[in-house]
């Protein structure tokens, strides 16, 4: 990762997207714009690891064991 500092961050340029708007609020947002467009994401973000994380400690914590 480059060495950037934070005052190169700043730009009036970045498009601020709320993640808590919903996958079809932050898609069509994207859509307008270019690949390498600056985004400024705020909200919350789960990945399906943070899921499959949750699901495996719900059955290992219910039978003691890891699923297979």
């Amino acid at each position: 990762m480059p060495d950037i500092k934070s005052d190169e961050l700043k730009s009036d340029n970045e498009i601020k997207i709320n993640l808590n708007e919903g996958m079809d609020t932050v898609r069509s947002i994207l859509t307008k714009h270019p690949v390498a467009t600056r985004l400024s994401l705020s909200g919350t973000l789960v990945v399906a690891r943070d899921i499959a994380h949750a699901k495996i400690k719900q059955v290992l914590d219910k039978t003691g064991q890891l699923p297979d």
